[in-house]
């Protein structure tokens, strides 16, 4: 919501005083299922938790600190942003669009010192992913990968830590897929 999203970043400069790296890690996905039978009102909340909090968090931090400190604004997209899936292809549209929203603002935003990259994970062992992984599901998802298991969240530490950091420096616009080789056995 739009007054929790004001709080979140006031409350932070007032701690803080800085916002110095921001990430977008909202997921959600309301409408499993086809594309068909997607309800109004579930395509809606997928747009609006996956897509729309990150744009409007990053224009209040962007004012706040960023517009003239510079920063970091790290998109936690999907590998799903690049391939269509039956079931999750309203969630997959709406990290597409997160990947394009962090090209876009990188674009925008980069000549006030402000890099944006985004995160692309494959499939990562949490409580939102529970259905795509629990039991012999997941297993039978990842044997085909080059890396043939589900991932962990600390597999995407590391791809954090680098976007976040001067060793990224010189890097902007882009997206790092962290998926065990998901997307080498992706024909479509």
């Amino acid at each position: 919501m739009p007054e929790d999203r004001k709080k979140l970043v006031e409350a932070t400069m007032d701690w803080a005083g800085q916002i110095d790296i921001l990430v977008n890690n909202a997921g959600g996905n309301p409408g499993y299922g086809p594309l068909a039978d997607l309800t109004e009102q579930a395509w809606d909340k997928v747009i609006e938790v996956n897509l729309k909090s990150a744009l409007f968090l990053s224009q209040l931090v962007y004012q706040a600190w960023m517009k003239t400190h510079g920063g970091v604004i790290i998109n936690v997209a999907s590998v799903g942003g690049f391939i269509a899936s039956t079931g999750v292809n309203a969630y997959n549209v709406s990290k597409a669009g997160l990947i394009h929203l962090t090209r876009s603002l990188a674009r925008e935003w980069g000549a006030d010192g402000i890099r944006v990259n985004a995160l692309a994970p494959g499939l990562i062992r949490t409580k939102f992913s529970q259905v795509l992984w629990e039991g012999t599901k997941g297993s039978e998802m990842v044997e085909s990968h080059p890396i043939p298991r589900v991932g962990e969240v600390e597999d995407i530490d590391g791809a954090a830590l680098l976007l976040a950091s001067s060793a990224s420096s010189f890097m902007t616009g882009h997206t790092l897929v962290v998926d065990g080789g998901q997307l080498l056995c992706t024909s479509s």
